[in-house]
């Protein structure tokens, strides 16, 4: 009788084990290279863009001015250098970057599909009005 009982803990607390432990299974059926798997989506989504860094601080943007290709892959990485919390927006292209405080970064990637000059400004608050803005000339 007591090996009966014995028996009946050990398979009750081996159920109980089961139910609370994860399946993993499923997971190692196929064997995944994460890093080049990760690698190969950054290539895809940057591509042969070329980077471009614009730093913004109390009210200014620099470079003020910015020159690119029509049609061009660009990767504008704004790094805000200020106290406060800023943003760079492209007035025409719908392209505009998060608004971060001060010491942080953000990137955008773009295309400038038409030749023309758009107007970028930093959309908080006034900061435009007291000088945060420049332009993109596409050619």
């Amino acid at each position: 009788m007591a090996v009966v009982v014995v028996g009946a803990v050990f398979m009750t607390t081996n159920n109980n084990k089961n139910k609370n432990s994860k399946d993993t299974t499923s997971s190692l059926k196929v064997p995944v290279d994460i890093e080049s798997d990760v690698e190969e989506m950054v290539v895809e989504e940057v591509g042969e863009a070329r980077e471009i860094l614009v730093k913004g601080n109390e009210f200014k943007f620099s470079p003020a001015s910015i020159s690119v290709e029509k049609g061009e892959n660009i990767r504008l990485v704004f790094e805000n250098i200020g106290t406060s919390s800023h943003n760079f927006k492209i007035e025409g292209l719908g392209i505009s970057t998060a608004t971060i405080p001060g010491g942080e970064t953000d990137t955008v990637n773009f295309v400038a599909e038409e030749s023309g000059t758009y107007n970028f400004y930093c959309g908080v608050g006034n900061h435009r009005a007291l000088g945060m803005e420049g332009e993109l000339v596409a050619n």
